[in-house]
């Protein structure tokens, strides 16, 4: 399982970015502001990683620090939010609009 990832940015697309570590490219699915506080391109990364294994795939979906994995972790254990939909989440809300929207 992968847990920690630290390497160089080799790219950055809308939802994704590539992390070039000793010459093996992951790709790894992140929020918009994890995403937004990488280092440029070319510049050493470190993102906290949630490895989703399935029949059909493997998915790395990567984190700018614990809590926001966390956070993931705990949406996706809601009925009907998948990977997916809980990105899509903590790219709209932050750790505290999260738990504020969650208490109301």
């Amino acid at each position: 399982m992968i847990a920690l990832l630290i390497g160089r940015l080799d790219s950055i697309g809308e939802d994704r970015a590539v992390v070039d570590v000793g010459g093996v490219g992951y790709l790894v699915f992140c929020s918009a502001p994890t995403l937004a506080r990488l280092a440029p391109v070319g510049d050493s990364v470190r993102l906290e990683i949630e490895t989703h294994v399935r029949e059909d795939h493997i998915h790395l979906y990567g984190f700018a620090d614990v809590a926001e994995r966390e956070w993931f972790r705990l949406l996706t254990t809601v009925q009907g939010v998948g990977a997916r939909v809980a990105l899509a989440i903590l790219s709209v809300l932050n750790a505290d609009d999260l738990f504020q929207a969650i208490a109301a």
